[in-house]
């Protein structure tokens, strides 16, 4: 599963003691493969799987993209 746009941004609250500390390698953001897998779904939903815990109120600028389904070469 191919997604565009390949990175996306997100807004998060922070304390700012921790500000400098925290980075994009901090996060992990997922397509939801198993929700487009009929096909009846332009867009795949994207999701926040991973965040430090003391990061809150944590969204997506966008919450889902677009994707092509590649055969993978044998």
């Amino acid at each position: 599963l191919r997604t565009f746009p390949t990175n996306v941004e997100l807004v998060a609250l922070v304390g700012m003691s921790r500000y400098a500390k925290i980075s994009a390698d901090d996060f992990t953001v997922v397509a939801d493969y198993l929700q487009v897998a009929d096909g009846h779904m332009s867009e795949c939903p994207l999701s926040v799987s991973r965040q430090p815990a003391d990061v809150k109120h944590v969204r997506l600028t966008t919450d889902h993209a677009e994707y092509v389904i590649e055969k993978a070469n044998p």
